[in-house]
């Protein structure tokens, strides 16, 4: 976005200016160094207790893969840089799209004194698996722990592998869940992605080739064929994630077979 949207909002926001603003967002994000490593280590400890049941439930499969992982390129918190920005284009995206009619769902707006309490991924990280049934394991893994634990709730979960395009972005194929941590007063929000190597491989290509310029509104100087190829991407990897799959359960069967 612009600098001139940027001032609009700042000083509607009652800052003088940007590193002000960044500076407050900073200040306001400190107290998470904390409490985000905590979250971060209690689920990569869950997900290893995991991968040792299934290794012990499962006597043939011995190459069961399950790393928690924080966002290619990116630290466990999200920057102030990063933050104050979405907040600033979120206040954008909502005026054009009441300037537009108000037609269809209103783009989220974040409050700049509160976004703790609305921005989701300010803490965030992902469970890479190697198989799309790995990936289904830990998702269901994940959901019985939450459930009995009391310190956590689920806010939103969406299946982003088996949601069609255009439901879901171009590419991005992951379980993705929203997640409050409610040890903490107020509660944390935070967020979970669990997906293939496959998938996380083709993220990290995406990430630095489209996403980025997406984040700063200068995906438009790129062609719709390219964008389209970079998505097609992704469905042939979903596909030979598939594949994979298949060929590991027929594989299994006829070594346990020979096994007898």
């Amino acid at each position: 976005m612009g600098d001139g949207s940027d001032k609009k909002y700042l000083k509607e926001f009652r800052f003088k200016n940007k590193h002000a603003f960044e500076k407050y967002v900073q200040q306001t994000i400190e107290d998470l160094e904390f409490d985000a490593p905590r979250i971060f280590e209690l689920f990569r400890n869950k997900v290893e207790e995991w991968e040792k049941a299934y290794l012990n439930s499962n006597k043939g499969e011995e190459r069961f893969v399950a790393e928690t992982i924080t966002p290619p390129q990116d630290k466990l918190i999200k920057g102030p840089e990063r933050i104050a920005q979405k907040i600033i284009d979120s206040w954008i995206e909502h005026d054009e799209w009441r300037k537009k009619g108000s037609q269809g769902e209103a783009p989220q707006k974040h409050d700049p004194k509160g976004f703790l309490a609305t921005m989701t991924d300010v803490i965030r990280f992902r469970i890479v698996c190697n198989y799309l049934s790995d990936v289904e394991y830990i998702d269901k893994k994940l959901k019985g722990f939450i459930k009995q634990s009391g310190n956590l709730k689920i806010q939103k979960r969406s299946n982003h592998i088996e949601t069609p395009f255009p439901t879901r972005r171009a590419g991005h194929r992951a379980f993705q869940y929203v997640l409050e941590y409610c040890k903490s007063k107020p509660p944390i929000l935070f967020e979970v992605q669990i997906m293939t190597q496959l998938q996380h491989a083709w993220d990290k290509k995406d990430h630095h080739l489209i996403y980025e310029y997406a984040r700063l509104k200068q995906d438009g100087k790129i062609p719709l064929y390219l964008k389209n190829r970079m998505a097609a991407m992704s469905e042939m990897l979903y596909v030979a994630d598939a594949a994979f799959d298949s060929l590991r359960k027929e594989i299994t069967k006829i070594m346990e077979n020979k096994k007898k």
